[in-house]
């Protein structure tokens, strides 16, 4: 039974090392600020600005905005939350989309987002400070 306890108790410290550690090895410090753009269809055309506290995602070329307010919970998790748009939207004021960076390269990241009980996930390449 003392064996039983002892290779427990291993698996779980592994695996708790494995799991919290992880996103402190990704440099996401310098995905903070700046402008990003999506990698993926439908949404190349998107043009994402960051500041500390917010994110426009913008289409140029149609002139739509979607404003969202930013916090960073953790070097690599951060959630956006809704304050408006300048065209129909399904996102109600204050809703919020929680991200984590799952994967970083070197101008780009790869993010699982949360939103109702939903998860997608996107490529997003910095194009610029």
């Amino acid at each position: 039974m003392k064996v039983f306890f002892f290779v427990l108790g291993i698996l779980i410290f592994v695996s708790a090392n494995s799991s919290f550690g992880q996103e402190d090895s990704f440099d996401c410090g310098k995905f903070l600020t700046g402008t990003f753009r999506y990698e993926e269809e439908p949404y190349t055309k998107v043009l994402i600005h960051r500041t500390e506290t917010k994110q426009i995602e913008s289409i140029p070329s149609t002139g739509s905005k979607t404003t969202f307010k930013i916090v960073w919970n953790s070097a690599c998790e951060y959630d956006l939350i809704f304050v408006k748009s300048n065209r129909p939207t399904n996102f109600k004021k204050g809703e919020i989309i929680q991200v984590k960076i799952v994967e970083v390269e070197d101008d780009s990241y790869i993010y699982e987002a949360y939103c109702r009980g939903t998860k997608s996930s996107f490529t997003i390449r910095k194009v610029s400070e």
